[in-house]
């Protein structure tokens, strides 16, 4: 089984691209708690049937560029340096900015949000 490098992942947002150097899709499965007394004594969980995604995304912020606005919903695509994607809608729900007074790096803004309906896994490239 190969091991991805990472060193070329991308993001789209609303069909523009724009350039990270890092990203995450975390994916969440709701579970309901049905322990009661006939439990041992370890919880007992089933799942709920919902799901859901939230995203993270961190890159350069550059005077080019506009990020996208807090509150703002469009298409994404995150993008492994294979060409895999993960894709869906999403809404920003953070907006950070960044800046290290030493200097040691560019200022970096992280974008954060939260899918809205499914997101798709293409592992085919």
């Amino acid at each position: 089984m190969a091991v991805y490098s990472g060193t070329a992942g991308a993001f789209s947002y609303g069909g523009s691209d724009y350039p990270c150097t890092n990203w995450s899709v975390t994916q969440t499965a709701q579970v309901a708690d049905v322990t009661d007394s006939s439990s041992s004594t370890w919880k007992d969980f089933i799942a709920s049937g919902f799901a859901g995604w939230t995203f993270t995304v961190e890159g350069f912020l550059k005077s080019s560029a506009a990020t996208p606005a807090l509150g703002a919903s469009a298409a994404l695509i995150f993008t492994l340096d294979t060409g895999q994607t993960y894709s869906g809608n999403g809404i920003i729900t953070s907006k950070q900015v960044a800046v290290q007074v030493d200097g040691t790096e560019g200022v970096k803004v992280t974008l954060s949000g939260t899918g809205n309906g499914a997101i798709t896994e293409d592992v085919t490239p």
